[in-house]
């Protein structure tokens, strides 16, 4: 469950992930909550090209200003270290690391014009 703060309200939301379906679910509850704007845009990270398009879409949707930027992708590859594959290791990497500063910089421009936040949720379980 989805759960807007009060300030929402007349914000431009801007929900991004791997899944459709749960980004429209996502919007669905949030704009049952709040008197807003919420878009989706579905992306892979780890993929420079969709990262263009998500700044593409900042400067679009967001009319060129991002406040906040909250970053909570994460992946886990369990098992012992030396056991796992190192593609999976690269894998958790790209989206645990890489992912975070591409993601940074495909909305900095953004970001930088309103004097934006950006906020990096992690955990150690992925």
């Amino acid at each position: 469950m989805i759960h807007a703060p009060p300030m929402a309200n007349g914000y431009i939301i801007m929900l991004v992930g791997r899944d459709e379906d749960r980004l429209t679910d996502a919007r669905d509850e949030l704009m049952s909550q709040v008197s807003t704007t919420v878009v989706t845009y579905s992306c892979n990270i780890t993929n420079e090209k969709y990262l263009e398009g998500l700044a593409n879409a900042c400067q679009s949707w967001c009319r060129g200003t991002l406040d906040v930027l909250i970053y909570s992708a994460g992946d886990i590859e369990c098992g012992a270290w030396n056991q796992l594959s190192l593609a999976s290791q690269k894998q958790v990497m790209d989206v645990n690391y890489w992912g975070a500063i591409q993601t940074t910089k495909a909305c900095w421009s953004s970001l930088t014009s309103s004097r934006g936040h950006v906020v990096l949720l992690s955990s150690v379980a992925g």
